[in-house]
């Protein structure tokens, strides 16, 4: 499944795509005036980020350019997944929503 080698890390891919995914839109529950498009941003962005941020840190260049300390627990796709999903969570409310058209029936 998606070339991961050890049943521990599925279980870490698993865990940290449930914390990526499920974490925005439990606090947004909370805030006011959330608006859906964040909390879909915010989704979509923190499985993808995870996934992505996971390959990057097990087979690629993120070890090496993450601090030592983030290296050391191999957990750092986590991290870089949810401040992903946090900055797509806050990037719609910058932007305004498009402006409705009106119809006009013929």
């Amino acid at each position: 499944a998606l070339f991961i080698e050890s049943l521990w890390d599925i279980f870490y891919l698993s865990s940290g795509i449930l914390t990526t995914t499920i974490f925005i839109p439990m606090v947004s529950l909370f805030l006011p005036r959330v608006q859906p498009r964040q909390v879909h941003a915010a989704i979509l962005t923190g499985f993808l980020g995870t996934l992505l941020f996971y390959f990057l840190e097990t087979r690629g260049p993120l070890r090496a350019l993450q601090p030592a300390w983030l290296a050391r627990t191999e957990l750092g796709y986590i991290l870089w997944g949810l401040l992903a999903a946090s900055i797509a969570f806050v990037l719609p409310q910058l932007i305004p929503p498009k402006a409705r058209t009106k119809r006009h029936r013929v």
